[in-house]
């Protein structure tokens, strides 16, 4: 579960991960209730642990490049101005984001859909 988070917050293609990511999840709560309860929490733990882990990586590169601290939403500020591109540790970031706001968004009509 560990390396299919990290692969696909790797992947370029925010459709081809979103994808891919949806047939997963598809394939593993169509098991029994009780098994897809258990396979979602654990898997929102891993993308929680994953995403901390990913983006406390990216503060501390900021930080050792540009030798200040920032909090996020001055950091995103200064970004929007430099026009800079992000760098690949930021877009890891941004689809981990992304990944788990998909994945609340399936286990919120999953969970509703198991409990009818």
């Amino acid at each position: 579960m560990r390396h299919l988070i990290i692969t696909l917050s790797k992947e370029k293609n925010d459709e081809t991960s979103r994808t891919k990511l949806g047939s997963f999840l598809c394939d593993k709560v169509s098991e029994s209730t009780a098994e897809a309860h258990s396979f979602l929490d654990e898997w929102d733990k891993m993308l929680i642990e994953i995403g901390s882990t990913v983006q406390n990586q990216a503060r501390e590169n900021l930080s050792s490049t540009s030798k200040i601290s920032l909090d996020e939403t001055t950091y995103n500020s200064i970004h929007e101005m430099s026009g800079r591109e992000k760098s690949d540790i930021e877009l890891q970031v941004w689809a981990l984001i992304d990944m788990m706001v998909q994945s609340k968004a399936f286990m919120k009509k999953t969970l509703r859909g198991l409990s009818e």
